[in-house]
């Protein structure tokens, strides 16, 4: 990467720390000089990454609107929303996990995942993998969807 296109990405990321909103969508929309939305920062964290650990919950909506990566890692071999639930942001988690794109499954370097390191009840609730249905489990609500004969 040439030393322009490292200025260039580091706005993107500087904006996003700060919670710039208008500065971050004007980065990602200058034609003249491409960011890379994805680009890490020299300690390994994207935009998304400083959105999520500073709570900007405005930052992290115009990311997902020009698809930034959700699930990108730094070298902790954390996502974004890692970032979000250690500092029990619990808005900026419910962003990301309404997106249906979060990996909810992966672990860290210390084996921890999100809901691991997730200190509130509220920020808990959300980072609870679903459970994938099959057609073989059973509604027991759903009388259509029983073996009982009644």
């Amino acid at each position: 990467m040439s030393d322009e296109q490292w200025v260039v990405n580091n706005r993107l990321i500087d904006a996003a720390k700060r919670g710039e909103e208008d500065s971050l969508e004007a980065f990602i929309l200058d034609q003249e000089n491409k960011v890379n939305i994805n680009a890490k920062d020299a300690v390994g964290q994207t935009a998304m990454h400083w959105a999520a650990r500073n709570g900007h919950d405005g930052i992290i909506k115009i990311l997902i609107k020009y698809r930034a990566g959700l699930n990108v890692v730094d070298p902790q071999g954390e996502s974004p929303v890692f970032k979000a639930a250690f500092k029990d942001h619990v808005d900026c988690i419910r962003l990301l996990v309404a997106t249906g794109k979060i990996d909810l499954t992966l672990k860290n370097k210390d084996g921890q995942t999100p809901l691991n390191i997730a200190k509130s009840e509220g920020a808990r609730k959300l980072l609870v993998p679903k459970a994938i249905i099959t057609s073989d489990d059973e509604d027991e609500s759903d009388p259509e969807d029983s073996d009982r004969e009644d």
